[in-house]
């Protein structure tokens, strides 16, 4: 809920936020601290391929496509950029 309200700590990232790994609960899993931070590590100069992959996707939908999608994806490599 804190998290919701922009009151928990967080690493701001290109993608968004990503809460410490303290900060998620990983009772009963078998998950090693350092394959949680691997799990949460952000890396924006891999978001290239992906990018291409989703642009991929949405020309299937051409026309139909609203606007607003293709305009955060654009977002969304211009801050991979920006922090690659």
């Amino acid at each position: 809920r804190e998290r919701l309200r922009g009151n928990a700590d967080a690493t701001a990232t290109a993608f968004g936020n990503v809460p410490p790994p303290s900060a998620l609960p990983t009772d009963g899993l078998n998950l090693s601290p350092e394959r949680l931070v691997a799990a949460l590590a952000v890396h924006p100069a891999e978001f290239a391929d992906e990018a291409e992959s989703i642009e991929t996707h949405y020309a299937r939908f051409g026309d139909r496509l609203p606007d607003e999608l293709r305009a955060e994806l654009s977002a969304l490599r211009e801050r991979s950029m920006r922090e690659s």
